[in-house]
């Protein structure tokens, strides 16, 4: 069974049901990962930006994107709260890795159940 910190799915369902953005900081296996918790919709449009104008491959995973957005979007706003099932990944942009220094590596998903500990707000080296 897959271990999942109710308080942080809590966060992420309300990120990915609304346009909630909230700092937070996340230990992942010994990685500390810190950005803005984003729903799973401006993830994969943020992607496709990413994706936009960098040759004919890198244009059809962009419209994959999109598309894929659209549909979820589509679905999420067909059901009925009760019926929205618990995520399985969390997304983050301006994501940046600390492990001796900074990395700055943008967007970035992550299995839920791989986080084991969390804390609002966006690490900052001082």
């Amino acid at each position: 069974m897959e271990n999942k910190d109710p308080m942080l799915l809590s966060f992420v369902n309300i990120a990915n049901t609304t346009s909630l953005e909230i700092g937070v900081t996340l230990s992942v296996n010994g990685t500390v990962v810190s950005g803005n918790l984003i729903s799973y919709t401006s993830y994969l449009k943020l992607l496709a930006e990413e994706f936009k104008g960098k040759g004919n491959v890198a244009d059809v995973f962009s419209q994959s994107f999109i598309d894929t957005a659209t549909q979820a979007e589509r679905v999420l706003n067909e059901m009925e709260d009760d019926e929205i099932k618990p995520a399985n990944y969390l997304h983050l942009k301006e994501a940046t890795i600390f492990n001796g220094q900074q990395t700055k590596i943008g967007l970035w998903r992550c299995s839920i159940s791989s986080v084991n500990g969390f804390t609002f707000g966006i690490l900052q080296n001082s």
